[in-house]
């Protein structure tokens, strides 16, 4: 009997997402703003009516154009009639600077716009900013149940920073304040429904990530700036879902390691360094792509069998769009049908087809979650070059120097002295970060495939770290020439 076709492609990575990743990893757009909002509206608990704060800022377009019903005329009439605070006592010269000048404070993360509604998300200071949209932002809903598990600290930080509405940003955009009510209220967040969690895989995952948010929150404690603070916290987040994407393949396959992230410090491309840290992205990435593979598998296993699908129709990638690959379809489909009259085992059978629901997904699918890491991850400052996301570009893994004082206050507390090769290990055990210098590090690095280093470059890899650390006065040679390593200053 001939099988109905499979559901989308589509609909089938929209299951598989929810129920083994927990979020839809799968837009290029996705910015740092966007995990912000998504974060701190699931932290604090509740989201605003934000329409006002577009209203005034948005005044124009990334090509210049000003967007319909956003003139400064139509902009100042609709406040002079809603709002005392802007009056006709305010020159007009002046109100179309102020609004020129909120577009730039508010656009520093590059935000997003949108003509007839809020903003997608932009640069946030304090809750008057937190909106309800939720596009590209359910990744940061979900760290946020994950960090709010381990370390209610770091939570009760952002609300106490985001309750505090009298930084210069929020007071600038007091007249398009609309109500201390919130538009939305959030629940309990979850991601115990994750298959992976329900499986009980994550207690390593868990358990590294406990440590690290616990030291990084006692450490914002002693950063007076608050938006400093919540910008930290940001790329924070941002640092734990990459990870966490990183581990997928380990979360569902216990005899699998999380990949080393070798930290080039070398500013070098053409180092043994850049490259072997090319290395360890590429199999980083490489691990996403079996475990998406697996994924695949198990909702194939869950719902057919394999005669099924050896009659089954090609798959299309989305109903109602056009088919722009049909005949590569086709031909992956049917080289499927071919290789799995070639094996006995079923398992392997149903890995066949999955891998070519894979191959489809990679050849109609306009982002992708390997581009979607590589994005992330570059436009934060983990991954370098910055700019160009493509399938085929080589990254690196390269920490910015903000990114280099998240990891120093994840690792150390602010009344400890520690020494260099301590704080080597703590990045190691916490975020499975390697820079060199230590009697292991060769050894994890061959293990895991990467071949290219010998002792002296890791050593030469560590000097540089110690240069960034020295810049960040993290680091301190004494007397007797002992690096030691601590927060900021000498201790009184």
């Amino acid at each position: 009997m001939k099988m109905e076709k499979l559901q989308s492609i589509h609909e089938i990575r929209k299951k598989i997402d929810k129920d083994y990743i927990g979020f839809i990893p799968q837009n290029t757009s996705v910015k740092p703003v966007h995990i912000a909002n998504g974060l701190f509206k699931r932290f604090y608990g509740c989201a605003y009516d934000t329409k006002n704060i577009s209203k005034i800022s948005y005044v124009h377009k990334a090509n210049g154009k000003v967007p319909k019903g956003q003139s400064d005329e139509e902009v100042k009439m609709y406040f002079e009639k809603y709002n005392k605070m802007i009056g006709d006592h305010i020159n007009f010269d002046d109100f179309k600077s102020f609004r020129l000048f909120l577009q730039d404070i508010i656009n520093v993360d590059k935000g997003v716009f949108k003509e007839k509604s809020s903003m997608i998300a932009f640069s946030l200071t304090s809750k008057m900013f937190l909106n309800t949209d939720n596009i590209y932002q359910d990744a940061g809903e979900f760290i946020a149940a994950v960090i709010s598990s381990v370390s209610p600290e770091l939570v009760n930080i952002v609300k106490e920073s985001l309750e505090d509405d009298w930084d210069p940003i929020s007071i600038l955009f007091a007249p398009a304040k609309i109500t201390d009510q919130p538009k939305q209220v959030y629940n309990e967040n979850k991601f115990e429904d994750v298959i992976s969690y329900k499986n009980n895989n994550w207690s390593n995952f868990l358990s590294k990530l406990k440590s690290s948010s616990i030291v990084f929150a006692k450490n914002l404690r002693h950063i007076p700036n608050k938006m400093v603070r919540l910008r930290l916290v940001n790329f924070f987040a941002i640092l734990q879902l990459i990870i966490y994407l990183f581990s997928l393949e380990s979360l569902y396959d216990s005899k699998k390691s999380v990949q080393p992230l070798l930290f080039d410090c070398s500013d070098n491309n053409g180092s043994s360094i850049a490259k072997s840290s090319q290395i360890c992205m590429i199999k980083s990435i490489q691990s996403v792509a079996r475990v998406y593979i697996y994924f695949f598998k198990e909702y194939l296993v869950e719902r057919y069998s394999i005669d099924e699908l050896i009659s089954s129709e090609v798959p299309i990638y989305e109903e109602g769009k056009q088919r722009k690959h049909e005949d590569g379809y086709t031909e992956i489909w049917q080289m499927a049908k071919n290789d799995v009259l070639e094996v006995e085992n079923t398992d392997e059978k149903f890995t066949i087809f999955a891998q070519a629901l894979y191959d489809m997904l990679i050849l109609d699918a306009s982002a992708e979650i390997k581009l979607y890491l590589i994005k992330l991850g570059s436009v934060s400052g983990i991954f370098y070059p910055p700019t160009t996301v493509s399938k085929n570009q080589f990254k690196r893994i390269v920490f910015s120097q903000e990114y280099v004082e998240i990891l120093v206050k994840s690792c150390v507390e602010s009344d400890e002295i520690i020494t260099m090769n301590e704080l080597l290990n703590r990045l190691y055990n916490n975020f499975n970060i390697i820079i060199g210098g230590r009697d292991q590090d060769e050894q994890i690095l061959k293990q895991n495939g990467i071949t290219q280093l010998d002792e002296e470059a890791l050593k030469e890899n560590q000097r540089f770290f110690e240069d960034k650390l020295r810049v960040l006065n993290f680091a301190e040679i004494m007397a007797d020439g002992i690096m030691q390593i601590r927060i900021g200053g000498n201790l009184k």
